[in-house]
């Protein structure tokens, strides 16, 4: 077996000319995709609104966003589009299905948040990650998104900090995600790796170092 081999397929597999992006995706093919019956379609919808930047469709996602009826899926990337694309508040928009009872819909928020991708939201995750009186699996999920925003120096900060947690397995997040970031870190470890207050910072700095020594 090798890597990508395909073990057993009924599908055609595409040929390269069948494969490369045929383009025209318009506004008004995703604005069709948003009231349509099919929950997938629905959400492909809102996230390719969201990753095109398409500023013309926030009156058709904000009803998605506010809908309670609507799959919690498609409400929460209705409001990433709303924070990512129309400037919409991070901290006001997520409060409650942060708050929510249902714990995987926390967690799927804490995964919207982190595509939002702007300031505001790695201050939220910064804050998920120091809080000790969270779930685990919050906290992971925080420290995974602060990985894959490396540029902001707060992430950055925020996954150092946390090799002071008092959980093994964060630590162990913080130093994933860290080594995930890759060497635009690398200046903030050293300076963790300076720092003659904190042993356990110093030591996961220099794990992480060691990891990027490897790649």
């Amino acid at each position: 077996v090798t890597l990508n081999q395909v073990i057993a397929c009924n599908a055609t597999p595409l040929t390269n000319v069948q494969l490369p992006c045929a383009g025209g995706l318009s506004v008004q093919t995703v604005a069709a995709m948003l009231v349509a019956k099919q929950l997938p379609v629905r959400f492909a919808g809102v996230k390719l609104a969201r990753l095109n930047g398409m500023q013309e469709l926030a009156a058709n996602i904000r009803p998605l966003a506010n809908d309670s009826d609507e799959d919690i899926y498609v409400r929460l990337e209705g409001m990433a589009y709303l924070c990512a694309v129309q400037g919409g508040d991070v901290h006001a928009l997520f409060a409650a299905p942060l708050a929510a009872l249902n714990k995987p819909d926390q967690l799927e928020a804490v995964i919207a948040i982190g595509e939002v991708g702007n300031a505001a939201a790695v201050d939220i995750l910064a804050k998920i990650l120091g809080d000790q009186n969270k779930d685990y699996f919050l906290r992971s999920a925080a420290a995974y998104c602060l990985g894959r925003l490396g540029s902001f120096p707060v992430a950055r900060n925020a996954l150092i900090r946390a090799f002071e947690a008092q959980s093994y397995r964060i630590r162990e997040d913080a130093l994933a995600a860290l080594a995930d970031t890759g060497f635009p870190a690398l200046a903030d470890l050293l300076g963790g790796l300076a720092r003659k207050d904190s042993a356990d910072i110093q030591a996961g700095c220099a794990e992480v170092v060691r990891w990027l020594a490897h790649r």
